[in-house]
């Protein structure tokens, strides 16, 4: 019986971090240097690291949200256009 439980959580493990696997993979996607560039001028490019770096130097037009504060800062993200980081 206790076999049976222990292979229970193993699969309930495993099928949750194939879960969570694929549906982060839908969330982003990784794009080349061309199709960047593209969606550079159409979307939100979003810089996140510390203050201090991002003033030393960042691209032109970028926004600073530290990686620390992304959650909260979400609702600052528009939903029409993509989200570059």
């Amino acid at each position: 019986m206790v076999t049976w439980v222990l292979w229970g959580l193993i699969v309930a493990m495993l099928a949750w971090m194939g879960y969570n696997y694929l549906r982060i993979r839908h969330a982003a996607k990784i794009v080349d240097n061309a199709e960047f560039e593209s969606l550079i001028r159409t979307g939100q490019l979003i810089d996140l690291r510390d203050p201090a770096d991002f003033h030393r130097k960042h691209i032109l037009g970028a926004r600073n949200i530290p990686s620390n504060q992304l959650k909260t800062s979400l609702a600052a993200l528009r939903k029409d256009k993509p989200v570059l980081l």
